[in-house]
């Protein structure tokens, strides 16, 4: 290997060059193979015409010196495993050398045949690693580049911007300079605690909400994964803009909540006005009967019978579309809570603190009715709790419902969302885009907080 090697030594000081020039000779390369140049000028015209396996540099040329010697062969020779010729008081220049692509650097006079062919072997194997290194980072840099999906590579500890690809300028519709200067948090709408908890996980996939200074505003399922470059952690974000998928299941889910109300209020009025009727008229012929039947044994149970059947049906009709929400929503919840009360063994505090006039158009009222109504109808099914209560109140902006129980509570992370019937308490804040919290402990409960701006800011 080593006899066949071109070599080129750059050296003007003629006594380091010959020993140098005999080392090689004696490691078995031929005279034929060793070129010199003493000068930058005479370099750069050895290799206008010939290619070099390993070059031999002194960084103190007549015509160029220091470190500047080093960039200009580097950048001319970069197939060329460079080791530099370094004297005693040239040790810092060295070292800069090999850290900015040398592939070693020897004292002058304190280096032998061996120690010198060991060098040439072991440079020309870091020269490969190298450009193998190199080309397999240009590799990644150009896949990063033209992935079609808008990818961005943030610094884990600052939570800066490192590079963006070409895509990531599109979606953000911000100037690829002016993103850089932002952190990745500027950009997207994601919780402290949901931040805690993307920076102790490798690989992560969430959905959040993409905000660029134009107001433009984006819906990305947004995929995570941790990296290290240098030994210095980093997220690789990939954004997948769902924006119309997401804007497609709200107005589904929309049109079927209005399909559901519009039955619901149906059948209330089918039993209100038809069976309920019906059931009236049944009661007062049974009425009439009493001077004429001999079986009031009979008769009297068919009576308690029509009774219990027709406030049954008066139940019902008001469990579907709740008649007291026409005199309000805060009087439809204090009258839904006022019929829970006969329940026994559980409490049903409820508690207004502040506006007890509240106003909201009718679609939102009866949303807002419909969760707590949910919250509710769940935490007596399931939660075995003694207490089931709701408290109201608002500031300048929102109003806040406090829904709570001291039941079992339940594991978040493992409950059917759909079994438990708390699919439909999202789906319908997420529609009329409530403020929502929802957390449960088990053995303590669970508590329910949904934020709703009030009618003037929801018309500004």
């Amino acid at each position: 290997m080593i006899q066949s090697l071109s070599v080129l030594i750059i050296e003007d000081n003629l006594g380091d060059l010959f020993l140098c020039k005999e080392l090689l000779l004696d490691i078995g390369l031929s005279s034929q193979n060793i070129d010199q140049a003493t000068t930058l000028k005479e370099f750069k015209e050895l290799i206008a015409t010939k290619k070099y396996d390993v070059i031999f540099l002194d960084l103190f040329l007549p015509d160029l010196s220091g470190k500047d010697t080093f960039n200009q062969v580097k950048q001319l020779t970069k197939n060329s495993a460079i080791i530099v010729l370094s004297g005693l008081t040239d040790y810092d220049i060295s070292v800069y050398a090999v850290q900015s692509g040398a592939q070693d650097f020897l004292v002058k006079g304190e280096f032998d045949s061996a120690l010198l062919e060991k060098s040439i072997i072991y440079g020309i194997e870091r020269l490969k690693y190298m450009n193998l290194l190199e080309a397999t980072q240009r590799q990644y840099k150009d896949l990063f580049m033209e992935n079609p999906l808008p990818t961005l590579l943030v610094e884990l500890s600052s939570e800066k911007l490192v590079m963006i690809n070409r895509s990531a300028q599109i979606f953000y519709d911000i100037p690829e300079k002016e993103l850089l200067e932002k952190s990745i948090r500027q950009l997207m709408e994601i919780s402290l605690n949901e931040w805690s908890t993307l920076r102790i996980k490798e690989t992560c996939i969430t959905q959040c909400k993409q905000w660029s200074p134009s107001g433009h505003l984006s819906i990305a399922r947004v995929y995570f994964r941790k990296i290290d470059l240098e030994t210095v952690p980093h997220w690789l974000i990939m954004l997948e803009d769902i924006t119309e998928q997401v804007r497609f299941e709200e107005e589904k889910t929309q049109l079927t909540n209005k399909v559901q109300d519009f039955e619901r209020k149906k059948i209330a009025m089918e039993l209100h006005d038809g069976i309920g009727q019906e059931l009236t008229l049944l009661s007062l012929y049974l009425n009439q009967m009493e001077s004429t039947c001999t079986d009031n044994k009979t008769l009297d149970l068919c009576k308690r019978l029509i009774t219990e059947t027709i406030s049954q049906t008066r139940s019902l009709t008001y469990s579907i579309d709740p008649p007291s929400l026409n005199e309000g929503l805060i009087n439809g919840i204090r009258a839904f809570f006022d019929r829970l009360s006969r329940i026994e063994h559980i409490e049903f505090p409820f508690e207004v603190c502040g506006d007890d006039a509240l106003q909201f158009d009718s679609e939102t009222s009866y949303t807002i009715f419909r969760i707590v109504q949910e919250f509710v109808n769940n935490s007596v099914k399931h939660s075995k709790s003694p207490v089931i209560g709701c408290k109201i109140k608002s500031d300048g902006h929102k109003a806040f419902f406090y829904m709570y129980d001291e039941g079992i509570g339940f594991d978040l992370e493992k409950i059917d969302k759909k079994g438990m019937g708390l699919n439909n308490i999202y789906e319908r804040s997420k529609v009329k885009e409530f403020e929502l919290e929802f957390n449960s402990v088990i053995n303590e409960g669970t508590w329910m907080r949904l934020g709703v701006k009030k009618m003037n800011q929801l018309i500004n």
